[in-house]
């Protein structure tokens, strides 16, 4: 999804927006960043970061996150989506390819996206609710590292979809537990270390701008 689908990452602009309600004191802030730059390098056990900003949400209305996501989405990330990710989206489907949007994010940035691009599947991470409130748990796990290829494998086992056959693009290094899985891994605008492991092992590389680019 993020620096693929969308030329940015999803989760420094709500940051960037957190930072502008006033919401985030300048320590919490510089650990947000912080936390970016761990993703990035590699260099963070970012399950268990993720697992503690979503303990951060426990009581709060999942409807509220819903409208200020779709609002953020469409003012800010909607016009970053990329015209060739876009075209790589059809040229799957015309060749009769289901496409799913499989990410870390969660449902709330991630389904406007999809509806956007016209993909039906979202694998995800899940939130945990009760009584539309946030529980502050990940409704089975989340979906990064180790997680990803266990939800991809689980959603293609229901639906007949052999992983062996299917395709994965991603600009992270942290995905290569998903990229290996997969028989045609795709390194879209990757970082370094995903760059040389794909030129390294064969792999395509796509380079994704956006709308502005």
């Amino acid at each position: 999804m993020d620096q693929t689908v969308v030329a940015a990452n999803t989760a420094s602009i709500y940051i960037e927006d957190m930072r502008r309600r006033g919401e985030l004191r300048k320590r919490e802030l510089l650990e947000l960043w912080g936390v970016l730059i761990g993703y990035k390098l590699a260099m963070l056990d970012m399950t268990s970061v993720m697992e503690r900003v979503f303990r951060g949400l426990a009581g709060t209305s999942e409807a509220a996150l819903t409208a200020r996501c779709q609002a953020l989405y469409d003012s800010k990330i909607a016009h970053l989506v990329s015209p060739a990710a876009r075209e790589a989206i059809e040229d799957h489907r015309r060749r009769g390819e289901e496409v799913v949007l499989l990410t870390a994010q969660t449902p709330y940035l991630a389904r406007p996206l999809a509806a956007t691009v016209g993909i039906e599947h979202v694998l995800c991470t899940e939130l945990e609710t009760a009584g539309g409130l946030f529980t502050g748990a990940v409704k089975g796990e989340v979906c990064y590292g180790s997680g990803k290829p266990r939800i991809a494998r689980a959603w293609a086992e229901r639906h007949g979809v052999s992983l062996e056959h299917s395709y994965f693009y991603s600009d992270s290094y942290t995905d290569l537990p998903m990229l290996r899985v997969v028989g045609h891994p795709r390194a879209a605008n990757p970082d370094l270390r995903l760059r040389w492991h794909a030129r390294t092992h064969g792999w395509k590389v796509f380079h994704f701008g956006s709308e502005e680019a």
